[in-house]
């Protein structure tokens, strides 16, 4: 068993073996996964992650710890965000990981 987090990561074969699964939803099904996109879009956050299986909003500086801050020092800003994102595959985009820089070199968030 493995996790993947969009249809890229599989390869045709994969993908027509995860269709065989394919049923379409029941009414109330259909209304469950609406009470939780409801309840997900209701809780008016700036970032909505998948964290075990489930859409949950988090705060804007969900991300920032992967940024080794420190190195900010010696290091360039595109030197940081590559070690993030080669050492924390998560699908964050490195234009995230940028305007996060950003905002805490103007801000000090």
């Amino acid at each position: 068993m493995y996790r993947v987090s969009h249809l890229g990561e599989l390869d045709f074969a994969d993908i027509q073996s995860v269709l065989q699964n394919e049923h379409p939803l029941s009414v109330n099904e259909r209304q469950s996964y609406a009470n939780g996109w409801q309840a997900v879009l209701e809780e008016n956050v700036p970032v909505r992650v998948n964290l075990n299986g489930a859409v949950v909003g988090v705060g804007e500086t969900f991300f920032v710890r992967f940024l080794s801050l420190e190195k900010l020092t010696s290091w360039s800003a595109t030197r940081v965000i590559g070690k993030a994102m080669g050492n924390y595959p998560v699908d964050v985009p490195d234009w995230w990981y940028r305007y996060r820089l950003d905002r805490l070199s103007s801000k000090g968030d």
